[in-house]
């Protein structure tokens, strides 16, 4: 037990062996079955494990994807900044047949994908239906799947991942997994065996750790590529040598996680590198909103064909629910509070603008709660609130990201609980905060470096929720030539 426990696994596969041999041996002598010794006498090799040994009988993804989830998701090819809508509806190609595509193409031309989207626009759905998809195929890539999540609840906040490239592995790739595994011997077969390895969710460890660490995990995740197979690529002037190392690499963020597009392409460039030849060895895709058909098609899906279309002409009546609905989670959440909706349209009952807004919201808001961040849902809605509040003051839509950061600032000074956090949160808290303030579900990252609400339906609730607080609080005449964000 001692040598099972605290021994080498160099002994442990010598003790291995040896018993196996003496088994052998006796049934020989015995002329029983299960010999599996060569006329010489010689023993067979063991067979070498292989990737796919280590999910064992289970797929890479241990909660299933429903079929709500399943709905069809477009991506749209870009090394641009932020696509617009318009875009993004003319050209944009179903995500997963590409993805499989890519995986099986002996010649494609890009070794690492990017997938960036915003809030719930369904970038974790599609990479874990992908790797469904791969490892039921069973006769291609080995899908390595790896969720930054995992990294949360050890990470410090502000800190840099101090672990070793095996160890992120164990803690990323799932508990099951992770006891069937020795992780050095994983990351060599990673690096000879055909595999796709997927990391889902650098916004999400980022989050925790801020911009700039998180741009450093990645770059170490890169090591997973030998820097031989590297250098391959550059020879090739960027196109994998997929005999070198048969390794694709995806790796999914929020869009808006980063302040720029130039912050963007410079965290995924390829490390330290250097070689702009490896340029072309990184494609960017964008998640592209659902279509119509595919809103209609979730609808559908759940309560059954008939029902499902009466639901949806009833969401139509309300306030641009189907235009909130083009963004996947929303859809998801509207489709789970539509049957309530319908009920109570069909009873008669005037629906509540205001009240239906309010559950999608923090819906939403409670979506992030898990990232174990520093601003609470509360203050959240507070930062919103006062944002929105600030641009209806403004004239504007849109900020910059020099003007949203300063904004916050002043802010953050005049909010009793993200002040106490900037005194206690030592030099990294300003940034994390506004790496938070990036990713508060709502705003949305859009062409030259401008932020905006997700959605005109989001603006206007957070400033009906501020115009209704100043009410309340006898405030209405400061608005009029000091609203009280500036």
């Amino acid at each position: 037990m001692n040598l099972w426990e605290k021994g080498k696994e160099a002994d442990k596969d010598a003790f291995t062996t040896y018993v196996r041999k003496e088994i052998c041996e006796h049934l020989e002598k015995f002329g029983g079955p299960g010999n599996d010794l060569e006329p010489s006498g010689q023993q067979q090799p063991i067979p070498e494990p292989s990737l796919r040994d280590i999910y064992s009988d289970k797929a890479p993804i241990s909660r299933d994807i429903s079929e709500q989830q399943a709905i069809q998701t477009n991506l749209l090819s870009s090394d641009k900044n932020t696509p617009d809508e318009r875009e993004a509806a003319e050209n944009s190609i179903p995500a997963l047949p590409y993805l499989e595509d890519w995986a099986k193409d002996r010649t494609a031309k890009h070794r690492v994908l990017a997938i960036l989207g915003g809030f719930g626009m369904g970038k974790t759905v599609i990479v874990q239906r992908f790797a469904d998809k791969l490892f039921r195929d069973g006769n291609g890539a080995t899908p390595i799947y790896l969720d930054f999540r995992r990294l949360i609840l050890t990470a410090k906040p502000g800190q840099p991942i101090r672990s070793e490239l095996s160890d992120i592995i164990l803690q990323t790739i799932g508990r099951e997994a992770a006891k069937r595994i020795n992780a050095e011997k994983l990351i060599a077969m990673i690096r000879t065996e055909p595999c796709v390895v997927i990391f889902d969710g650098l916004d999400e460890i980022g989050n925790r750790i801020g911009r700039d660490h998180a741009a450093a995990l990645y770059r170490q995740l890169l090591e997973l590529i030998p820097r031989e197979a590297w250098q391959a690529d550059s020879e090739n002037k960027g196109t994998p040598d997929w005999k070198a190392c048969p390794t694709r690499l995806i790796v999914t963020c929020r869009t808006h996680f980063f302040r720029s597009f130039a912050e963007e392409q410079s965290t995924f460039a390829l490390g330290d590198r250097g070689d702009r030849r490896l340029r072309a060895s990184i494609h960017t895709l964008h998640m592209a909103p659902l279509t119509m058909e595919a809103i209609k098609q979730l609808f559908i899906k759940s309560p059954g064909e008939e029902e499902g279309r009466r639901t949806l002409q009833t969401i139509q009546k309300i306030h641009d629910l189907p235009g909130l609905a083009r963004r996947p989670i929303m859809a998801r959440y509207i489709s789970e509070i539509a049957g309530s909706l319908l009920l109570r349209h069909q009873a008669g009952e005037v629906i509540n603008i205001a009240t239906v807004y309010e559950e999608l919201f923090n819906r939403g808001l409670e979506r992030d709660s898990e990232k174990r961040q520093a601003l609470t849902s509360s203050d959240r809605v507070d930062i919103l609130k006062a944002l929105a509040l600030h641009l209806h003051a403004q004239g504007a839509q849109a900020m910059d990201i020099a003007s949203l950061e300063s904004w916050f600032d002043r802010f953050a000074l005049n909010h009793p609980g993200i002040e106490l956090i900037l005194k206690s949160g030592g030099i990294g808290a300003r940034g994390l905060l506004q790496t938070e303030l990036r990713n508060a579900s709502f705003l949305v990252r859009i062409h030259d470096d401008h932020f905006v609400f997700a959605h005109t339906s989001f603006f206007e609730y957070f400033l009906g929720l501020a115009l209704r607080d100043a009410v309340l609080a006898g405030k209405v005449s400061a608005l009029v030539n000091h609203p009280l964000s500036r």
